[in-house]
């Protein structure tokens, strides 16, 4: 697969499940390509346009390639802004892949953990960072190889590098080996899985089930090759979308697993809820006597045939900053569902953050209004914005008049500061500074006046 298939394929899959449902790829067929707006989609336009996938790339390094359980894998490595524009809240996430075999298969890698090798990044444009981090190697780990990938979001809601929700399209690969004892392992064997009497090729696609009265049901596959007996809790977390965002939970609830050596057992849960179009369940195994050691199942579907699609903001931004020309605000949408998502109203507006710019523009950069029913592509609704040197950008989206999403993107602000809260104090201060400054004039002017009196 060349470069502009992979990206293809993965903007798809991220951007398109409505019309392309690009998670159901197969390997007859052929790979989809990134839609545009259609005729109907008055005001809009590609958000690609703009905004661009991978931009926010990672990579990392270690001391060493080869670890001994129980150790810590040292991680160095750099993160690079390549857009036009600053990027703000960057989180740098990493999960741990054990590599059964260097073959890809459609069922994808083990995960043994994920977490956050950095965060609170901020970066302008063109900025290279570099970043640092530490895994802690569980005590027993099977020996092996293993491999950490890397997965870049802005805001915890915007992919820049990878997909999060996802174990094939990751933004880089660091390869590394655990060298020890071989006591085997406990984890899911993630052949097993099955959504909806669908198996899960999770490396794939995701499986479109019909909506049923009696919920999804989910079943996975525990197994213990270890000589040992194993306790453990399994945590089970539903997401919509994906699991960056908290505002994306749904529910959870736990379970105690108890496996005799060489044995497997059979895990389920039901979806009951079928509100959203699209799920995200997390399934987390974590050792009684190691908290390090865990397995982790990850699976995605989508309900096929919801009446009620629901819009999401894709990107909110500028198309470069600082300005060397006329820059553009916008904001992207796309429907999460099977089909448009109806009834949708996008309001983007930008607003001055420097008090001589708010005066002279009475605080508005200017504000523009889409409705219609969200495509499925990932589409822009954009607007030319006056010169300032500081400034924020809004993307609010409402579906049937409820309020569903609101995003500011900032610009001008500092590694680590607040893009504007202040901005009410800082045009009071210039306008004290202003009524200061006539005042003086004005007394000069009445010292002149009376000294030319008095001659």
């Amino acid at each position: 697969m060349n470069k502009l298939a992979s990206l293809s394929l993965a903007l798809s899959i991220l951007f398109a499940p409505v019309l392309t449902l690009a998670q159901e790829i197969s390997p007859t067929t052929n790979e989809p390509q990134v839609g545009q707006p259609t005729e109907e989609d008055v005001g809009l336009e590609s958000c690609f346009n703009y905004y661009r996938f991978g931009s926010v790339p990672v990579v990392l390094d270690s001391d060493t390639i080869r670890v001994a359980q129980g150790g810590n894998l040292n991680l160095t490595g750099s993160i690079t802004n390549e857009n036009p524009y600053p990027m703000q809240d960057l989180t740098v996430y990493g999960k741990i892949f054990y590599k059964k075999n260097f073959e890809k298969n459609s069922f994808g890698p083990d995960i043994v953990d994920w977490f956050v090798i950095a965060d609170d990044i901020r970066l302008n444009a063109g900025e290279v960072r570099q970043i640092a981090s530490s895994w802690k190697v569980p005590a027993n780990l099977e020996p092996g190889d293993y491999q950490v990938a890397t997965y870049v979001v802005e805001q915890n809601r915007f992919n820049m590098f990878g997909l999060t929700f996802t174990n094939d399209v990751v933004g880089s690969l660091f390869n590394f080996s655990v060298a020890g004892e071989n006591l085997g392992a406990v984890r899911f064997d993630n052949t097993k899985t099955v959504v909806n009497n669908i198996p899960l090729h999770a490396a794939i696609f995701s499986p479109r089930t019909p909506i049923n009265v009696e919920g999804t049901p989910v079943t996975a596959v525990i197994s213990n090759t270890s000589p040992l007996p194993y306790e453990g809790t399994l945590h089970w977390k539903l997401y919509f979308w994906d699991a960056v965002q908290e505002k994306n939970f749904i529910l959870e609830k736990t379970e105690k697993i108890s496996l005799q050596p060489g044995a497997s057992t059979t895990v389920a849960y039901t979806v009951t809820d079928s509100s959203q179009s699209v799920y995200f369940l997390l399934g987390e195994l974590v050792s009684d006597t190691d908290k390090h050691a865990k397995s982790i199942l990850q699976l995605r579907y989508v309900l096929n045939k919801l009446e009620n699609n629901r819009p999401r903001i894709g990107f909110v931004g500028t198309s470069e900053y600082p300005t060397t020309g006329v820059a553009k605000a916008f904001a992207c949408i796309h429907s999460t569902g099977t089909r448009a998502a109806e009834n949708t109203r996008l309001e983007l507006s930008a607003r001055p953050l420097d008090p001589w710019s708010w005066i002279r523009t009475l605080g508005n950069l200017g504000s523009r209004v889409w409705e219609g029913a969200a495509p499925g592509q990932m589409s822009a609704l954009a607007m030319e914005l006056p010169a300032a040197d500081r400034y924020a950008v809004t993307a609010r989206l409402s579906q049937d008049g409820e309020l569903i999403d609101e995003v500011t993107a900032s610009y001008g602000c500092t590694q680590g500061g607040d893009c504007g809260s202040n901005i009410i104090a800082n045009l009071v201060i210039s306008l004290l500074a202003l009524v200061l400054a006539c005042a003086t004039l004005y007394g000069i002017k009445r010292l002149r006046r009376r000294g030319a009196t008095s001659m």
